[in-house]
């Protein structure tokens, strides 16, 4: 099995809008917002088969950060995210190892697609009255070090509506002490971003 250093990715939003030319332009029409999502139940250290959640509420009525102004962002054609997931070895290096044995189950929300050696799934936040929701069960069999990512948070636009795609800045909520026991056994620190993309999980 080989191995690869952890890069653990930047992202750079890039706003495509993509409107036609002979239209409004869409210069300035993109949105941008925060969005909190949690992993549930905290626990130290989980067995194989236990069942994780990522879940999240995001208001239709939204701070668009980019511009400091109040959206209304319902009826969205779908607010989407990646959720992924890579094994750790002992020394934090991520395994070219995509076998492992792990089941996503939407309860809130659904699944759209998962990728071929299925370590990460494509989910779909379920839209309220009020609010856009998602409760995304993950059932891991394998043991071993996991980080747990979401990223590239998105919605296409409104539905109807032209030049308004958004993009969500996700972070999680992730106690201090489960990545600082993670550091430790790793013998090295997660950065600010990756604090707020990533969550350490032992299986054991």
């Amino acid at each position: 099995m080989k191995n690869v250093a952890v890069l653990l990715p930047v992202v750079v939003i890039l706003a495509a809008v993509g409107c036609k030319r002979e239209k409004v332009p869409c210069e300035g029409k993109a949105y941008f917002f925060d969005a909190t999502l949690q992993v549930a139940p905290d626990r130290a250290r989980y067995a194989p088969g236990d069942t994780l959640y990522v879940s999240g509420v995001i208001p239709k009525s939204l701070l668009s950060t980019d511009r400091n102004e109040t959206i209304d962002y319902s009826g969205s054609v779908g607010i989407r995210g990646t959720v992924s997931l890579s094994r750790l070895d002992s020394a934090g290096r991520i395994l070219r190892d995509t076998g492992f044995n792990v089941l996503f189950i939407a309860e809130t929300g659904r699944v759209l697609d998962t990728t071929t050696a299925r370590n990460a799934a494509l989910a779909e936040f379920s839209e309220g009255a009020q609010n856009y929701a998602l409760r995304l069960g993950i059932v891991l069999r394998d043991t071993g070090t996991y980080l747990l990512a979401i990223t590239d948070l998105y919605s296409d636009g409104i539905a109807g509506q032209e030049c308004n795609r958004a993009l969500f800045a996700v972070r999680l909520q992730n106690p201090d002490r489960r990545l600082g026991a993670l550091e430790q056994g790793l013998g090295r620190y997660f950065n600010v971003p990756e604090r707020n993309r990533y969550f350490g999980i032992e299986v054991r």
